[in-house]
């Protein structure tokens, strides 16, 4: 299903757009992303743009309320999206291209790898520094290593209305504006990672891991509150979670079964002493040694 904004409505490039890209985009095929270039590349056109805006304006002064304009957020406006895209117009500031500083340096500058690839375009006026980064080779994305340094590939000028392809979660990117204010067109595949690696932008050395995906917040939230209750009744379904792609679900899914079965819990242990995950793997099995001691 292709959910577009009221403003994309009044244009039909980008209906036609949204509706190429559902068709066309398989989750299966990941390549099948890459297909749309062309089509990407005609949407950058200052008319297309002026159209979105306008449509935009007409619903602020014909006073639509919020509610029926779910296209506006903090980080920029969704223009469409489906499950296995979006298309947004972002700033800067308010972009997944990486947080001005690390959260405790507040003069540590970053550079993050991206959950899904990428295309861009500057919409603004002026050219921008687009700083290209790789992971190291052999990395795995799921399993953070303090010394997997990023490695610097290069920079160059991204000049308005160009797309910039960033093939996400190998590579890493980084824009410079300066003082100049800045529009971002980002067209991007579904999630295909379930975290991301933030680094100094300096010297390429990993900063931390940041999840990418709503859902397993909210499902870490709730192991916890969970837990905190020691609300057996949900043991059956917190088991279930054992099995969760995301690794750091399985595992916060064993600690909130030891508040509230220990004989589950050790089953947990046990199943997760094998986990694809090495570092799960190897604190379940070091949890078992020592309830075992």
């Amino acid at each position: 299903m292709v959910r577009l904004s009221r403003a994309a409505r009044a244009v039909p490039e980008l209906r036609r757009f949204a509706e190429l890209a559902a068709s066309i985009i398989e989750v299966e095929r990941p390549a099948s992303f890459w297909e749309l270039r062309d089509a990407f590349d005609e949407l950058l056109t200052p008319a297309i743009w002026s159209a979105f805006h306008n449509a935009m304006l007409h619903d602020l002064i014909d006073a639509v309320p919020l509610t029926e304009l779910p296209e506006w957020h903090w980080h920029g406006v969704t223009v469409c999206e489906a499950p296995t895209f979006s298309l947004m117009l972002t700033s800067e500031t308010h972009s997944d291209r990486g947080r001005a500083a690390a959260p405790s340096h507040a003069d540590t500058y970053i550079a993050t790898t991206l959950a899904a690839p990428e295309m861009l375009a500057v919409l603004s006026p002026h050219a921008v520094v687009a700083e290209r980064y790789g992971m190291a080779a052999g990395s795995d994305i799921e399993v953070f290593d303090p010394f997997a340094w990023l490695v610097p590939r290069g920079t160059e000028a991204l000049q308005p209305w160009r797309r910039f392809d960033v093939d996400a979660p190998r590579e890493a990117c980084h824009l410079d504006a300066g003082e100049d204010p800045l529009c971002l067109l980002t067209f991007a595949a579904s999630s295909v990672v379930w975290q991301r690696w933030e680094f100094e932008r300096g010297t390429g050395r990993p900063v931390q891991a940041v999840q990418t995906s709503n859902e397993t917040r909210a499902i870490l939230v709730m192991l916890a509150e969970l837990a905190r209750a020691r609300h057996v009744e949900a043991v059956p379904d917190v088991r279930a979670l054992l099995d969760h792609p995301y690794f750091q679900v399985r595992w916060e899914a064993a600690c909130c079964l030891g508040a509230l079965d220990a004989a589950v819990a050790r089953e947990a242990l046990h199943l997760l002493a094998h986990d694809r995950h090495p570092h799960v793997a190897a604190v379940a099995a070091d949890t078992l040694r020592r309830m075992n001691a």
